[in-house]
């Protein structure tokens, strides 16, 4: 009977994941609700209704589940990440700070805590240790393209052309929101460079991907 009630569990659970990487966050919810019900021990569903209570803007369920997880299983990595991106939400840095060093402490290898965490870090004045971050980030994956930005607008702003020029250009993805600002300082850095044929068509493609990405985010209002 427990086997059946842990595989009732786990079906509900992959089925509320399911759902919410479609977006569909409330049939999410359900599934997952569904998944605790057949195993009240089950962390895990706890800690990703953090995150969808959180998009739903249900803050304090999010909460609620946040305690719950952890009270299951201090050590879940998920739940702690989870409730970073909810303090974020909830404009609490130096809580969600918290949260994601605890992340990281139970899985390094996680690298969005580790990129929200440099950007909470710089964002709160601690600009060094953010920078050791995304360079943490890049060592292990570097087509993490934020991480890459962020770093390459660091060193921008530090008049670190050449180098900074390197890590703009690894960040660009024309679907990503930074990458007309990536393409916009990275055409000064060429410019700075002495290269003004690159920087006019860095330029030139920083100002057509801004107007195109404007053009998508009116479409989808």
């Amino acid at each position: 009977m427990e086997r059946l009630r842990e595989g009732s569990a786990q079906f509900h659970f992959e089925e509320g994941r399911r759902l919410e990487n479609e977006g569909r966050l409330e049939a999410a919810v359900a599934e997952y609700e569904r998944a605790i019900a057949a195993n009240p021990r089950f962390a895990y569903p706890h800690a990703n209704l953090i995150a969808v209570h959180g998009r739903l803007g249900n803050l304090q369920r999010a909460e609620d589940h946040y305690k719950k997880a952890i009270a299951l299983d201090p050590n879940l990595s998920e739940a702690h990440y989870n409730a970073g991106i909810l303090r974020t939400l909830n404009n609490q840095p130096k809580d969600a700070i918290r949260a994601f060093r605890t992340a990281l402490a139970l899985d390094p290898g996680n690298l969005d805590a580790r990129q929200n965490l440099g950007f909470l870090l710089e964002s709160t004045g601690n600009r060094q240790e953010a920078l050791r971050h995304y360079r943490e980030v890049i060592a292990q994956d570097p087509a993490h393209r934020l991480s890459q930005y962020h770093l390459g607008r660091n060193l921008f702003e530090s008049r670190k052309m050449r180098e900074a020029l390197a890590h703009l250009e690894a960040s660009v993805d024309e679907s990503a929101p930074h990458t007309p600002h990536a393409l916009f300082l990275a055409a000064l850095a060429h410019r700075a460079l002495g290269d003004p044929a690159a920087a006019e068509q860095r330029g030139a493609q920083a100002r057509g991907l801004a107007r195109a990405q404007d053009r998508q985010s009116l479409l989808k209002e």
